[in-house]
């Protein structure tokens, strides 16, 4: 065996050549492949202490009662800074983002017309350059990495993605958040509209009464109120004529004269204070932090495939061992 590997050696060498040839036409014309990676970690307390504060200014407008039914009534709990990043990695590895990103920044980067069966070719093409890794551990980093033939490109791409998610968090989270401080807003400013009302009509009831008791104490020729009977405040609804008509009339022009009944509301100030509070929340996404980027996506230099090195030296193991059993098996085949 050894003299025919021997014998043929220039056969050997010329097929060594070849196939390293050819590894290396593969490995200097291939279209270089690049990699880059977004590291995201998750938020700060900080970072979600304005969404605490809106919580806790919620408990606040609640009504005075036990801490059982405040607790109830709340409806939305705070938010630590845990919960906050799941949420952001729930729409970090969401099919709905991907898709959104496939058809409004992959496609159109095509720069052609796209059929129906490139269109799958392509989506199959964005899931293995696209990688999501979540974090093993709590307070690990996850990271986001994307692959292709464009430095530039591949590094916005994961960094553009990356703040979509993020953004697409915040405003979840602010959205809740905007939703029930709304519907306490209109809950309260509802009880502000029935209390006015109740006033208002409470308001043309005593004119009513006041004038009933007016004619009541003209047909009968009392102007004033007795001296000797009980004092002014004790004359009401039956009794209210005894006041006499001078006090009467007075009381009825400054009931028709009255343009606001919320000095006579004694629960308007809790609600008005509330509303004042409710109004002034501010409510911007930006005031919530749900990820920190770690390591921002860099535009990578060297790309990671093809590895021109390993090509080479597979060209060369592999033309040695295609050339040497292929003499061997020639040398096989001729021994009688």
């Amino acid at each position: 065996m050894a003299c025919a590997v021997w014998r043929n050696w220039r056969i050997i060498l010329g097929v060594t050549v070849i196939t390293l040839l050819l590894a290396a036409l593969y490995a200097f014309l291939a279209r270089p492949v690049y990699q880059t990676a977004v590291a995201i970690l998750p938020p700060s307390a900080s970072g979600v202490a304005h969404y605490n504060l809106v919580t806790q200014l919620m408990g606040e407008t609640l009504p005075s009662g036990n801490d059982q039914d405040r607790k109830g009534q709340r409806g939305i709990t705070p938010l630590t800074p845990q919960e906050a990043y799941r949420v952001f990695l729930r729409h970090l590895t969401s099919d709905a983002l991907r898709q959104t990103f496939f058809s409004e920044v992959y496609l159109p980067a095509q720069g052609r017309e796209i059929s129906e069966g490139e269109r799958e070719q392509l989506w199959l093409q964005l899931n293995r350059n696209m990688k999501v890794t979540l974090p093993s551990r709590e307070g690990d980093a996850a990271q986001l990495s994307f692959e292709g033939t464009s430095p530039q490109t591949i590094s916005k791409w994961a960094n553009d993605y990356t703040q979509t998610a993020i953004v697409a968090a915040r405003e979840e989270l602010m959205g809740d958040l905007a939703a029930f401080v709304e519907v306490r807003l209109q809950s309260n400013k509802g009880q502000l509209t029935a209390l006015r009302k109740v006033a208002s009509e409470t308001r043309a009831n005593q004119i009513k009464r006041v004038e009933d008791a007016l004619t009541i104490a003209e047909s009968i020729g009392l102007e004033n109120a007795s001296a000797s009977g009980n004092l002014i405040i004790d004359y009401k609804d039956e009794t209210m004529y005894l006041r006499g008509a001078k006090a009467l009339r007075a009381e009825l022009e400054r009931l028709k004269q009255r343009e606001n009944d919320d000095p006579y509301i004694p629960e308007l100030n809790n609600l008005l204070r509330v509303d004042a509070l409710l109004s002034g929340i501010d409510l911007s996404a930006e005031r919530l932090s749900v990820a920190i980027v770690d390591r921002a996506a860099g535009v990578p230099v060297s790309p990671v495939r093809p590895q021109k090195a390993l090509i080479l030296l597979l060209g060369l193991v592999l033309g040695l061992v295609i050339s040497v059993l292929g003499v061997l098996l020639h040398a096989g085949i001729r021994r009688p």
